[in-house]
């Protein structure tokens, strides 16, 4: 069974929940001195077989026609002994299954999920029914692009999920962007990668990851949302369905805000990380980034293109 991916190559596994080593040798290229059998010969591996064994784990065990199968530890080790960099690469692969198991683990049962209010549901038909009579009007004429945005604003609004919605065209909705916009947006100056690691503790977004097509042992990432994260922006894929970059909706990043905010203070009193200015020049900042943008905008955008999420 397979369970793994790298480099292109699928990684199986057996019942015990132990890794092929030829598999892994595949991905590392096949090299002749890179074969299993050549790191199991070393007395190094003869004496981790030992330590491993003393904890009553069956490590490792050689099937015919079928591979030699390996505990999770002696891979990392195996790859170790191949190259750095393989090494690197492997505790990543190892490191994104598992985040994506506790992804996965983390989606609540339907017990638990609250029904929907009857006026919510109500009020969302309605929306629909108005945007529909709206693309057939002759004196609107909705185009299809206007109409599908018009159904995503129209579910966010009301607080319902949309990735099981068509992907909004890439105008859509004037107010999303990027973390790092929306950060200045409201005058913070948290960096977006660190942005991104604390949203990745609430299990809101999470590293998507693959291998690149132009250079061997060699990784591409990108942010994605989680499912739970979905009620925050959408994922806008970059290069068909490889690489992907998140669009934040501006109605819902204060409460990305709210939410990291105990991380950012502890982080700042424990010296880990130094703001460029104080919390009370947010607003501030907030404004001469608003002003500056709306001065660079182009000029056939709409004025009120950021409305939608004015400081508060």
């Amino acid at each position: 069974m397979a369970v793994l991916s790298l480099n292109g190559v699928a990684i199986r596994s057996d019942a015990l929940g132990r890794y092929s080593l030829n598999d892994f040798h595949k991905a590392a290229g096949e090299a002749d001195k890179d074969r299993p059998n050549e790191w199991l010969k070393l007395k190094k591996t003869k004496a981790l077989l030992a330590e491993v064994e003393i904890e009553g784990i069956p490590s490792i065990e050689a099937k015919q026609r079928v591979g030699t199968f390996a505990v999770e530890n002696l891979v990392i080790a195996y790859a170790m002994w191949i190259s750095a960099r393989f090494h690197a690469h492997v505790i990543e692969t190892f490191k994104q299954a598992a985040i994506a198991k506790a992804n996965a683990a983390r989606v609540e049962p339907e017990s638990a999920k609250p029904a929907l209010e009857d006026k919510t549901i109500a009020v969302v038909s309605r929306g629909v029914m108005l945007l529909d009579i709206l693309a057939g009007s002759k004196s609107y004429g909705l185009t299809k692009e206007e109409h599908r945005n018009g159904i995503h604003k129209l579910f966010r609004t009301n607080g319902l999920p949309t990735d099981m919605l068509p992907a909004p065209t890439d105008d859509a909705f004037s107010g999303e962007g990027t973390a790092t916009h929306m950060l200045l947006w409201f005058g913070r100056c948290l960096p977006a990668q660190r942005f991104f690691k604390l949203l990745e503790d609430h299990g809101i977004v999470f590293r998507h990851v693959r291998p690149s097509t132009k250079k061997d042992c060699v990784m591409r990432y990108s942010w994605r949302f989680t499912t739970a994260g979905l009620r925050f922006g959408f994922d806008k894929d970059l290069r068909s369905g490889r690489d992907y970059r998140p669009l934040f909706y501006p109605s819902r990043f204060l409460d990305l805000l709210r939410i990291i905010a105990p991380d950012v203070q502890r982080l700042v009193d424990g010296g880990e990380y130094k703001p460029r200015w104080p919390r009370s020049e947010n607003e501030q900042h907030a404004r001469e980034y608003r002003a500056k943008f709306e001065k660079n905008k182009p000029v056939d955008q709409a004025n009120s293109a950021h409305e939608a999420y004015a400081l508060r």
